[in-house]
């Protein structure tokens, strides 16, 4: 009844939308997790849910197996992302033993091409070039 897959060392630290790129909707466990302000922003992956596997009791369970044993390391996670197609953005479930948790992920915003170009353009230029325009 396993259900998962454990990625072993070296991992990395990812955030919400890196996690969701590379494993989509299934359930995976991460620890070190970085909250700011009560909201997660990502985490180190350890253990992965098998693609289409919808059954998360086995991958739960070494949730707990990890938190019994590991009890003084970073907070430990059960996550699940799913992509909310109405409002384009991503949704979060969570657990850490006190029952699944559904937010919304910090906003990501992320410039386009032309706005990182004007954004390495000195100010007086700009300055400029908006006076000239008058």
């Amino acid at each position: 009844m396993k259900g998962y897959k454990i990625i072993p060392p070296k991992q990395r630290y990812m955030n919400i939308s890196q996690m969701y790129d590379l494993f989509g909707s299934r359930g995976i466990i991460a620890y070190s997790c970085k909250i700011v302000d009560s909201v997660l922003e990502g985490g180190v992956v350890i253990a992965v849910q098998d693609e289409g596997n919808a059954d998360n009791r086995g991958i739960k369970d070494y949730l707990r197996q990890l938190q019994k044993s590991h009890f003084a390391q970073h907070p430990m996670y059960y996550l699940r992302i799913e992509k909310d197609e109405a409002h384009n953005r991503l949704l979060l479930t969570y657990d850490n033993g006190g029952g699944e948790r559904k937010i919304t992920p910090k906003l990501e915003v992320k410039k386009s091409a032309a706005e990182q170009a004007i954004s390495q353009i000195p100010a007086e230029y700009l300055a400029q070039a908006l006076r000239i325009k008058e």
